[in-house]
């Protein structure tokens, strides 16, 4: 104190604190459960109590400040973040949030992320399986085909070595082996898909088709 009177006399009090704004923080995003991207533009959000003015907002990795976001900020409940594309990720990233004339009123949320989302494979491993399978199909459809085909050959074979034989050496073939059936005689050759069927069947065993002869 000074005296009005004589401004050499004078005295200083003990020290004491002025608290201009006081009262309780809590963020309410990011929490545990939060996961954000590189690159993308999010919001920190809080509530308070009390005649808190301004808020000093933090952003930790583990237990070291990487970011400080902004100082004295206006106790507004929310502020804009735009995490850089090329900042270090992870898991066990925090935000605290201070009251700016008490640093003993503040808020620091748990752990959350800050990373890309891991690859999906599921689609390209579908693709493989499908062409895959396309590919195995395909190729019992080409088989089929050629055994079809190889069996037409054959049956067309023997009919046309069969024309060609003379009639007298068929006769004498016969006579000699009496006991040992013609292949004509024996098997039925199905024209449609080449199988071979027993001679008393009328259909084709294998595609059902009307057998000729």
């Amino acid at each position: 104190m000074i005296s009005r009177i004589n401004l050499n006399v004078f005295g200083y009090s003990a020290e004491f604190s002025i608290n201009l704004g006081s009262g309780t923080i809590r963020i309410t995003s990011p929490t545990s459960d939060t996961k954000w991207k590189p690159g993308e533009t999010v919001q920190i959000t809080w509530t308070s109590t009390g005649t808190i003015t301004d808020v000093d907002i933090d952003i930790f990795k583990e237990d070291t400040l990487l970011y400080y976001t902004v100082d004295e900020y206006p106790d507004l409940g929310v502020v804009t973040w735009i995490i850089p594309s090329d900042i270090e990720q992870g898991t066990n990233w925090k935000v605290s949030i201070t009251n700016s004339d008490n640093s003993a009123q503040s808020d620091t949320t748990d752990a959350f992320s800050i990373k890309n989302p891991d690859p999906n494979y599921l689609p390209l491993t579908i693709g493989i399986i499908v062409g895959a399978v396309g590919v195995a199909a395909l190729g019992l459809v080409i088989r089929s085909r050629f055994k079809k085909r190889r069996s037409r050959d054959i049956v067309q074979k023997i009919g046309s070595e069969s024309r060609d034989i003379p009639q007298h050496t068929l006769k004498k073939e016969r006579e000699q082996s009496p006991s040992k059936p013609s292949i004509e005689k024996s098997i039925k050759f199905c024209m449609d898909c080449g199988h071979p069927n027993k001679k008393e069947v009328a259909f084709c065993e294998e595609c059902g088709t009307k057998l000729p002869y």
